[in-house]
């Protein structure tokens, strides 16, 4: 009972990555291999959907970016021919990374140094508008393929791939690990190295990201890392009745003020759409960079 692409479309978008998770390395046999490449696609084409909608919403929040022409890179015209240079030193990249390459490109949702209001700078303060905050918050990024080419080993056929910066850096200040996958890798996907004892795979990496309006989150935030854990949006209770207090939850408030309930999930929760339910005005502090 395979039909993959079509039950992957019609929203057992976990099921179908578990199944083909559950191939091992033979997810690469012919009789499977150009149909789990197709959902590999679609769930890309769903990262850059997302990507572009995201990009447009935090630019009209007043959201600067670190490298705001190297936001969206799309691929190059001869990236599958990288791909295959690539393969040819180490071996086979992952199914999700391939097709992260071929469909998306790279990502870069860092906050510009100069806007960014660290921890430390808002101590004291109360009336920081979030917005200022949130490169701290974890945004996404994953480097283009061409890193992987200057990273290439010599001899060896191993390469520890730092695909983005950690949460630290990513704010400008000392960090640990950086984020890595290990390859070569011949999965449909493959697990993150470097979160601080959070277990998830590249796929699930993008998908938490987008859930969160474009940041997976501070993992040292021990209750929240539990929720995405579990499976649940870090903003979800913001749509509930009663709702509650958003101060200092800046994942949660950039999905909100955005107009994200929920993006076109990778996993299939549909695509994204305005939220009216509530409004509210933006904090008087301006800090540097603020617009």
């Amino acid at each position: 009972m395979r039909n993959w692409v079509e039950r992957y479309i019609a929203g057992e978008t976990e099921t179908v990555w578990a199944e083909m998770m559950a191939f091992g390395p033979a997810i690469r046999m012919a009789e499977v291999y150009g149909e789990a490449m197709n959902v590999a696609r679609e769930t890309m084409r769903r990262v850059k959907v997302n990507a572009v909608t995201v990009r447009e919403r935090l630019r009209d929040i007043g959201y600067k970016f670190q490298q705001s022409e190297s936001v969206i890179l799309p691929p190059k015209p001869d990236v599958l021919k990288r791909i295959e240079q690539i393969e040819i030193r180490i071996g086979p990249l992952p199914l999700s990374l391939r097709a992260f390459y071929e469909v998306v490109g790279s990502l870069d949702f860092r906050q510009s140094w100069k806007q960014l209001v660290n921890w430390h700078r808002r101590q004291g303060h109360i009336d920081v508008p979030e917005v200022l905050c949130l490169g701290e918050a974890d945004p996404i990024v994953v480097h283009p393929v061409e890193d992987i080419l200057d990273a290439l080993p010599t001899p060896q056929k191993k390469l520890y791939f730092c695909f983005a910066p950690d949460e630290f850096h990513k704010a400008n200040y000392s960090g640990g690990e950086n984020y890595h996958l290990n390859l070569p890798n011949p999965n449909a996907d493959a697990p993150v190295s470097g979160m601080y004892g959070v277990e998830e795979t590249f796929v699930q990496h993008l998908w938490l990201c987008f859930r969160h309006g474009g940041f997976r989150g501070p993992h040292r935030e021990r209750a929240r890392r539990r929720c995405w854990m579990e499976g649940r949006s870090a903003h979800e209770d913001l749509f509930q009745a009663g709702g509650g207090t958003t101060r200092g939850v800046t994942v949660r408030w950039v999905a909100w003020r955005t107009g994200l309930d929920r993006c076109q999930s990778i996993w299939g929760y549909g695509g994204p759409r305005r939220v009216t339910r509530r409004t509210r005005s933006t904090p008087a502090f301006q800090g540097d960079g603020a617009t």
